[in-house]
């Protein structure tokens, strides 16, 4: 484990998602072939962008102006509010740890659509990423918190 601050904080407030699934549609090419192309769901596209947007402004935050080109760690933390319909005693159990978050998105679409938002950003490649750790949690405030380590 590394015992110091991490290079590069982000911080996302509100709803998120994970990685949805590609769409694939036949086109046909000048030359007259038929071929797939593969694309991101509309929702997915549209998050990655607000993720590319907080990544930009935390490596201008952290005084980096290159992606990381070396083995670096990724903590990703994953915070949803809990159901409105529990009680409040469930709520506060929730908020306190003591309540699992076992839904969906998956942990490792989570880290999917960071790693591929993040490509030519914070990283140049998100299989720079040796280590990854990813959390699923309620809490009373809902959003999505990256800290990335360079490994020296």
């Amino acid at each position: 484990m590394i015992d110091r601050p991490a290079d590069i904080v982000i911080s996302i407030p509100g709803p998120f998602r994970g990685k949805g699934r590609h769409r694939s549609r036949v086109q046909h090419g000048a030359n007259g072939r038929i071929f797939v192309r593969q694309h991101s769901d509309p929702a997915t596209a549209k998050y990655e962008a607000v993720l590319r947007h907080f990544g930009v402004q935390a490596m201008k935050a952290a005084g980096i102006a290159e992606p990381i080109d070396c083995a670096c760690w990724a903590r990703v933390t994953a915070t949803w509010t809990p159901p409105a319909s529990w009680s409040g005693k469930k709520r506060q159990k929730a908020i306190a740890g003591e309540i699992a978050h076992v839904v969906k998105p998956d942990g490792d679409n989570i880290a999917k659509i960071v790693g591929d938002s993040f490509n030519g950003i914070i990283w140049t490649d998100d299989s720079h990423v040796s280590r990854w750790e990813i959390t699923k949690q309620y809490g009373a405030t809902e959003g999505l918190s990256i800290e990335v380590w360079r490994y020296e």
